[in-house]
């Protein structure tokens, strides 16, 4: 049975990974970049022709103008403007759903292809690998949230000079009368962005020292440009470099891990998770009460779930008719997901024995995903109506995931 979920779940995540390639190499041909690009251009206020005329000459095909976009502008921010439906539907496909169907493909794939290799692993080696590979979960786990902090905190100091260098007055203008970037809004991956497409998108030289002597040449807004070459150098290895690199290696361990429950060798360890999950605990409010009370790691959960709903969900701005649309459906969203334990508490008191520890686990479950969903849809979609600092709005979403990771990580493990 447990093989048979694993097989469905890989074909799925195949089959999805599939759909969005063949659709979004299907919406490609249909994009116009000259036109989408030039829409995306603002055409008043401060604008630097140089500067401008360098990024067009570096997104020149459907793929690296969808990048572009998402890079700087909201998905509210380019309906504002006034993109075509198909060039949101392909930035939708290609920047989100594609690598989204690829990671899950990846788990589940992975989990299978090492479920065979570790069935025809001699145990004595698959148990000095089990032990390595607990080892790397762990380092390199902890090493990717250290080395993302860092980063960070590298370029916290740096908001100021990196919005006086005058990327900001080169993107910032309006189309048809209204303001389409939020310059109050600006975090180091739109800086990235912006030296990335101006540098020709090369790992070289946005890593290379030399970035103001470019500016300096285009000249207009980036004459005075004073940008500390050093420190954007050591931030950009760590966010770009390190980090990807250490929650690779975390990742793939996490994949060896379930690899191992769904083999041969694990098959009582998987089978024991099993009767955990169906385990039925509790007959009373009373009981119901102290399970609640008593979890800790639910608390956790709740509390990285209440930083996805209230920021930004709740707290940003209230000038126009989208931003309360945006709490209230968050609001709702957020009720919903308690769904597992309202219901576990309106069936207390009846026939059958509840069972606890999977109504929690998917409580817990439902926590992450949907404060993950909250996170990305908002931040992607709708950042152009948010105001908090720049360093900021990028840790809020890091904190919350992590939170929520952590605590499953520790409820499962306390339990079993």
């Amino acid at each position: 049975m447990r093989n048979k979920a694993l097989t469905i779940a890989t074909i799925t995540s195949a089959t999805a990974f599939l759909f969005c390639l063949i659709t979004t190499f299907s919406l490609a041909p249909a994009i116009n970049v000259e036109e989408v690009f030039q829409q995306l251009r603002p055409n008043g206020g401060e604008i630097n022709q140089d500067y401008w005329s360098r990024v067009e000459g570096n997104v020149d095909n459907p793929f690296s103008l969808a990048y572009f976009a998402l890079g700087f502008f909201s998905f509210n921010g380019m309906l504002n403007i006034g993109v075509s439906s198909s060039f949101g539907a392909f930035v939708i496909f290609l920047t989100i759903l594609l690598p989204i169907s690829a990671i899950f493909i990846f788990f589940f794939g992975g989990i299978y292809c090492y479920k065979i290799l570790i069935d025809r692993t001699k145990q004595y080696r698959y148990d000095e690998i089990r032990h390595i590979n607990r080892f790397i979960i762990y380092i390199a786990g902890i090493s990717a949230i250290v080395f993302l902090l860092i980063g960070f905190i590298i370029f916290l100091p740096m908001e100021s000079n990196l919005k006086e260098s005058g990327l900001l007055t080169a993107w910032s203008g309006t189309h048809n009368d209204k303001v389409i970037v939020n310059t109050k809004l600006v975090h180091v991956f739109e800086f990235i962005t912006a030296l990335k497409f101006m540098f020709g998108a090369t790992m070289t030289n946005i890593l290379s020292p030399g970035v103001n002597d470019q500016l300096h040449e285009i000249g207009g807004a980036f004459s005075n440009a004073n940008i500390n070459e050093s420190q954007m150098i050591a931030g950009l290895v760590f966010l770009i470099i390190l980090t990807p690199i250490a929650s690779i290696l975390a990742i793939n361990a996490i994949v060896f891990r379930f690899g191992a429950m769904y083999s041969n060798k694990s098959y009582q360890e998987i089978e024991h998770f099993h009767n955990w999950l169906d385990y039925r605990g509790i007959y009373t409010r009373r009981e119901f009460r102290e399970m609640i009370f008593h979890n800790i790691w639910f608390w956790v959960a709740v509390a990285g779930f209440g930083i996805s709903v209230f920021i930004p969900g709740v707290f940003h701005r209230y000038s126009e008719p989208q931003d309360y649309i945006v709490t209230v459906v968050v609001l709702v969203i957020a009720v919903v997901t308690f769904i597992p334990t309202i219901v576990q508490k309106i069936l207390i008191n009846k026939i059958f024995k509840l069972p606890q520890h999977k109504i929690m686990f998917y409580q817990q479950l439902l926590l992450i995903f949907v404060g993950i969903i909250i996170q990305l849809v908002l931040w992607i979609g709708f950042k152009d109506i948010f105001n908090y600092p720049a360093t900021f709005a990028v840790f809020i979403p890091i904190l919350s995931i992590t939170i929520g990771l952590i605590s499953l990580t520790f409820f499962i493990k306390t339990k079993i």
